[in-house]
């Protein structure tokens, strides 16, 4: 699991691959503050 911590509001790419690096993908999160948890699984 990850915790992102939004520190203002914005908007963010958070990029995940997997340990070998042969797949990744990108998601855009758009953030008004708080925290946010996700075990980026698709």
């Amino acid at each position: 699991m990850a915790n992102i911590v939004a520190k203002k509001e914005g908007e963010s790419i958070i990029t995940v691959s997997t340990p070998n690096g042969r797949v990744s993908a990108s998601v855009l999160v758009k953030v008004s503050g708080g925290e946010f948890k996700t075990n980026l699984s698709g």
